[in-house]
């Protein structure tokens, strides 16, 4: 309820991709990464990441000016690797409503039934035809949730 609006209409969602875009590998950690992904040691590799400090402030602003919902996806790893980003961002107290892992083949699939999704931000041009007219190729953090 807003503003004394008892309608019943579901607030939209704009996802956010982590990895490239609000997430960034530590430099000369890829190696580190690829054995600590593959032996499933996330709460490890999560202290590899660190978050884009220029697209936290951004959220901040258009959280405050506009009132988002915003959610974040993950396409690294399982369940337990989205809990580890949950954390890393929870320890940054970002509006973050969700962070889900997902691979950008079934989110293309999923976002079918989803029509409160009004945007899907991901810095992987080759995943941005997966989308539609949600998906929106995130070259620098300025651009999220301008449209």
């Amino acid at each position: 309820m807003r503003a004394n609006d008892l309608a019943n209409t579901p607030q939209v969602k704009i996802l956010l991709v982590f990895e490239a875009a609000l997430g960034f590998l530590k430099t000369g950690a890829e190696k580190e990464w690829d054995r600590l992904a593959s032996q499933g040691r996330w709460s490890r590799a999560i202290d590899l990441w660190y978050l884009n400090p220029l697209l936290v402030s951004i959220i901040w602003d258009r959280c405050q000016k506009d009132d988002l919902n915003i959610e974040v996806v993950t396409y690294c790893g399982p369940d337990e690797w989205a809990s580890c980003v949950s954390d890393l961002i929870g320890e940054a107290q970002l509006p973050i409503r969700r962070v889900w892992a997902i691979r950008p083949e079934v989110l293309s699939h999923k976002i079918m039934s989803m029509p409160n999704v009004i945007r899907i931000y991901d810095p992987f041009e080759s995943h941005i035809l997966y989308f539609g007219p949600r998906g929106r190729y995130l070259v620098d953090a300025n651009q999220f949730a301008r449209d």
